[in-house]
């Protein structure tokens, strides 16, 4: 039978390694929504704008299924207000807009 003082050992090392992976795992999902956003502001200054919008909404859907709510989220939002916007679609451009806002508050 396992020393208490062992066990305990073990349990710390499995705790820190679980929380490790999903550290990995969120910084891994943050990079990914970072490339998606990096492509879509290079497609905006490109003025392709339908690539730009298709960028930014993938972003936004992984942010969203992560239940991310941080800067990155923001920037996605704020590229497709700016995405739609350049578009013509003024009412559409309000929403991301006014909810990027709310993630920076």
């Amino acid at each position: 039978m396992p020393m208490p003082t062992t066990r305990l050992f073990v349990s710390m090392l499995l705790a820190i390694f679980v929380t490790a992976l999903g550290v990995a795992t969120a910084s891994a999902q943050v990079t990914v929504r970072q490339s998606h956003n990096n492509r879509g502001f290079q497609a905006l200054r490109d003025a392709k704008f339908a690539e730009a919008e298709q960028a930014f909404r993938t972003a936004i859907r992984e942010a969203e299924s992560a239940q991310a709510r941080d800067s990155t989220h923001a920037q996605s939002l704020h590229g497709l207000g700016t995405t739609l916007l350049r578009m013509g679609k003024y009412s559409d451009a309000e929403l991301p807009f006014k909810q990027s806002l709310e993630l920076y508050e």
